[in-house]
C-alpha cells in the first residue's frame, strides 16, 4: 500500500486528537477522570501489563507493584499507551478502553470493527497541530493505523516495510521519537526480536539491533533505557543505540504490552 502524505495529513487533522495538556479528546476525557490530577504521581511510572493485569514499575529502583485488575473484558487488553499527562488507553480485539492510572478499571470509549486485531499502541504528536496526540495502533504485519476514539474509525498511515513484521510494540517519547520491537527481519531468523526507530510521516521501520530475546510484547522507555516486556515473563532493559537487550529480571508473568507518558525523560549522550 502506498502512503501520500498529503491525505495522511488531511487524516490527522480532522480526526479527533488528544490535547498534550489536558489528556482529553474532542470528544471527552481520555481517562474518564480528572487527569491532570494524576500527573504528579501516576505519569511517574513505566506501566506493563498481562491480559488480565496492570502493574506500575518505578523508574527509580526499577521495582514492580501490582495496580489492578481489568475485570471481566470481552477481549484481553493487548497493549496500553500513555498520554502526555499519564492518561492510559487500552485496545482490545473489538474496543478501545480508557484504563484508570490508579484502578485499572476500564471504561469503554468506543468499539473496533472486527478483524482489527491491533497488537501495538502508542500516542504521538499530531503532525498538523503539536498540542495535539493521535492514538496509532500496529497489527501483527506491520502495519500502522491513526484510531479515532470518537467512533472506532481506523485509517491506514504507513507499514514497517521490507516484509518487516511487529513483535508486539510501539512507544514514543518526546525527544526520543519512535521505536518499536519488529520481527521478520531480513538479516535475522524470524523468531527474533529487533528494536527498530519508526519514521513519524511513513511508518517505516529502519532495524538498530538484535535485542537478543523473543517475543517481546511491551515497551516503555525511562532516560536512557527502553524498557522491554516478554511474553515468557522476562523484564528486559535495552540499548536504545544498538538494540541489545539485557536480562533485569524474570517474574514469570505473561506479558502482553506496556506504555509510558510520552513526556518520560531523555538522558541520551
Amino acid at each position: 500500500m502506498k502512503l501520500l502524505i498529503f491525505p495522511l495529513l488531511f487524516c490527522f487533522a480532522c480526526a479527533a486528537g488528544v490535547d498534550r495538556k489536558s489528556g482529553t479528546t474532542d470528544g471527552g476525557d481520555a481517562d474518564g477522570g480528572d487527569a491532570d490530577a494524576e500527573v504528579s504521581t501516576q505519569s511517574t511510572r513505566v506501566y506493563a501489563h498481562t491480559g488480565n493485569d496492570l502493574y506500575a514499575i518505578d523508574p527509580n529502583d526499577l521495582s514492580t507493584s501490582f495496580v489492578g485488575n481489568f475485570g471481566e473484558l470481552p477481549r484481553s487488553i493487548t497493549d496500553i499507551a500513555v498520554s502526555a499527562n499519564g492518561a492510559i488507553v487500552g485496545v482490545t480485539a473489538n474496543g478501545v478502553y480508557s484504563i484508570d492510572a490508579g484502578t485499572a478499571k476500564p471504561t469503554l470509549l468506543t468499539s473496533l470493527a472486527e478483524g482489527a486485531f491491533l497488537t501495538a499502541l502508542t500516542f504521538v504528536p499530531n503532525p498538523v497541530a503539536q498540542d495535539q496526540e493521535i492514538l496509532i495502533g500496529v497489527d501483527k504485519d506491520g502495519s500502522s493505523y491513526r484510531i479515532n476514539t470518537d467512533n472506532g474509525a481506523i485509517d491506514f498511515v504507513g507499514e514497517y516495510g521490507n516484509g518487516i513484521e511487529s513483535s508486539g510494540d510501539m512507544v514514543f517519547v518526546e525527544n526520543l521519537g519512535i521505536l518499536a520491537t519488529v520481527a521478520n527481519v531480513p538479516s535475522m531468523t524470524p523468531e527474533k526480536v529487533a528494536l527498530a526507530r519508526i519514521d513519524p510521516l511513513t511508518f517505516k521501520a529502519t532495524v538498530l539491533g538484535d535485542t537478543g530475546f523473543q517475543d517481546v510484547f511491551g515497551l516503555g522507555f525511562w532516560e536512557d533505557k527502553v524498557y522491554g516486556f516478554t511474553k515468557n515473563g522476562e523484564f528486559i532493559l535495552i540499548d536504545p543505540v544498538s538494540g541489545v537487550g539485557t536480562l533485569r529480571e524474570h517474574s514469570g508473568l505473561e506479558w502482553f504490552g506496556a506504555g509510558v507518558t510520552t513526556k518520560a525523560p531523555v538522558q541520551i549522550d
